[in-house]
Order: structure tokens, then C-alpha cells, then sequence
């Protein structure tokens, strides 16, 4: 029994360390800027300051993403101010 539940725990404990690495895959961004959230109820890393309109809605809804989501519709772009 107590084999079964070290190698669970290992198995859940390696998931994890292979998730973490894969913050690598974002070289530009700061680590204040990432955070973990759920897409389906998968593990992602989200960039609060460049993920996409679409991205965030596809993701497992909290009060974060939801300001987020907000945030972003209330965002308005004029040609003249570029």
C-alpha cells in the first residue's frame, strides 16, 4: 500500500516539475506577469500581459480571469494616438 502512494505521489510530483519547466517556453516574459490557471481543467500558464481576447475566454473562468477578460474589451485603440 505505502508503495502505491509514494509512486502516486511521485508521478503527481514529476506532472508538476514537467509543468513548471515549461515556463522556459516564454523567454520574454517576466515572471510577475505568469500565472497558472486552468484550461478544461488543465494546468496552462497564462501571460496577464499579452495573452489574447480569445485565449482568456477559453480559459476555466475566476474572478481574475474575468478582470482580465474585462480589461481587455474596455481597451480602445485610436489611429491618431500612434
Amino acid at each position: 500500500m505505502e508503495y502505491k502512494q509514494l509512486l502516486s505521489e511521485y508521478e503527481k510530483l514529476k506532472q508538476d516539475l514537467d509543468f513548471y519547466k515549461q515556463i522556459h517556453d516564454y523567454p520574454l516574459a517576466m515572471v510577475y506577469q505568469m500565472r497558472v490557471k486552468t484550461q478544461q481543467g488543465k494546468k496552462v500558464w497564462v501571460n496577464t500581459h499579452t495573452s489574447s481576447l480569445e485565449f482568456l475566454e477559453s480559459l476555466d473562468k475566476d474572478e481574475e480571469i474575468e478582470t482580465l477578460i474585462q480589461a481587455h474589451k474596455s481597451i480602445q485603440f485610436k489611429d491618431r494616438t500612434f
